[in-house]
């Protein structure tokens, strides 16, 4: 199940949209749940205790007390996995929200080819997302699959393989994180230090001694692996900026 969140301090465009979404759903046999908010404190505290609840977030931009931009910066901080697509009826904020990295723009009562395209574009993704992003690891005693957006970082200590995840706690296995680098290439995974593998998506910033993640939790960084992280990182950045 896709679950959506719909913020706006106007019902009837919440009616509206909650509307048009039950039906693409039925039209493309989907499977999805809807929870609304009239405004972006709401949603926001919401996911203060549910970070992981939501995979696609459709969000007003031009709201009272918290507008939308703040509220998808926040929502960004939370989780940074969540897909947000701003609804507006001003084309003006369009450069504003770039900060707060939307997955797509709407023109409220203007865009309704656009909003069904978005809408299956991310029913693929995520169904591809779910079959093909997954790392798994098996041994004789152990299976572990997981995705890889859950995945923050892995750590080693003495032989063993730590992953920390973003609502699943830690799970171990034996391994060598030598050879889990070279299994996880092209899955946009960076070696920061000879004991952290970090999964880019949650790295803010690297320093030659630091690596700041979006979790607010900071690693070790070593200046062996600096620099090839740092050139990592920002292929990663201007990679994703080009796909935005």
């Amino acid at each position: 199940m896709i679950s959506v969140a719909l913020c706006d301090d106007e019902k009837i465009f919440l009616d509206h949209y909650e509307e048009k979404i039950s039906f693409l759903a039925k039209k493309h046999h989907t499977l999805f749940e809807v929870i609304r908010f009239e405004s972006g404190e709401a949603l926001l505290f919401f996911l203060e205790d549910h970070p992981e609840k939501f995979n696609i977030i459709y969000l007003d931009i031009l709201m009272k007390k918290i507008n939308g931009i703040d509220t998808a910066k926040r929502i960004k901080e939370i989780n940074p996995n969540i897909s947000i697509v701003f609804l507006t009826s001003t084309e003006s904020f369009v450069f504003d929200s770039f900060e707060a990295s939307p997955t797509n723009y709407l023109i409220k009562n203007k865009d309704d080819k656009k909003f069904e395209a978005i809408f299956i574009n991310f029913i693929e993704n995520f169904e591809t997302s779910m079959t093909q992003t997954q790392f798994i690891y098996q041994s004789r005693t152990q299976n572990i699959n997981l995705p890889f957006n859950k995945i923050i970082y892995f750590e080693i200590f003495k032989r063993i393989i730590i992953i920390h995840t973003t609502d699943l706690g830690n799970i171990e296995f034996y391994g060598s994180l030598n050879s889990l680098e070279e299994k996880l290439q092209g899955q946009f995974f960076v070696r920061t230090h000879r004991s952290f593998l970090v999964n880019l998506q949650y790295v803010s910033k690297i320093t030659s001694q630091d690596v700041y993640l979006k979790t607010h939790k900071t690693l070790p960084s070593s200046r062996h692996y600096y620099n090839d992280a740092r050139e990592i990182l920002s292929n990663y950045l201007l990679g994703v900026v080009i796909n935005d």
